[in-house]
């Protein structure tokens, strides 16, 4: 029984893993050329300090 386990969770994580590849891909040329899409990657780059 675990080998079935082991195998259905394998496919089962590669099936997700396709899916998010091809969202992936499907949003590309989106984010690419909408700068609107992309305006708060720009805070990733700037020094963050958290408060106490």
């Amino acid at each position: 029984m675990l080998i079935v386990e082991r195998t259905l969770k394998t496919i089962i994580e590669s099936e997700t893993r396709n899916r998010m590849v091809k969202a992936a891909e499907s949003l590309f040329e989106d984010y690419k050329n909408d700068e609107e899409l992309i305006a708060f990657t720009q805070l990733d780059y700037e020094e963050f300090y958290e408060t106490k």
